[in-house]
């Protein structure tokens, strides 16, 4: 079993998300969320060289999330003879306490019930 590195534990959470970097919008889905960073997925490949701005809307929260990040990881996957998805792991370097203390929450719920 390999050793777990990350400080704070993933949540599988599919929230709609929009990268905002220097080239325009991209939107994608996050797959899993932690206090820390996200996976993240979007069929646009993103040219992530400095920090980033991601905005998540969380189904239950009426308003918006955003947050810096910076990306630390990033792969392209072959679905098919035609289609590919890009992934990529993110690490929060910016976080409003308010928005902190709700994705606390929402994890800590998840992580009870899986």
């Amino acid at each position: 079993m390999r050793e777990e590195k990350r400080r704070h534990p993933r949540a599988e959470l599919k929230w709609p998300t929009v990268l905002i970097t220097k080239q325009g919008h991209i939107f994608g889905q996050t797959l899993d969320l932690s206090l820390g960073g996200a996976l993240i997925r979007s069929w646009e490949q993103p040219d992530l060289i400095d920090s980033f701005a991601l905005i998540f809307k969380p189904p239950s929260r009426r308003s918006f999330m955003t947050v810096t990040a910076t990306k630390v990881w990033a792969t392209t996957l072959r679905l098919d003879s035609k289609a590919v998805v890009h992934v990529m792991g993110v690490r929060f370097t910016e976080i409003l306490a308010d928005d902190l203390q709700f994705l606390e929450g929402i994890v800590s719920d998840r992580l009870k019930t899986a």
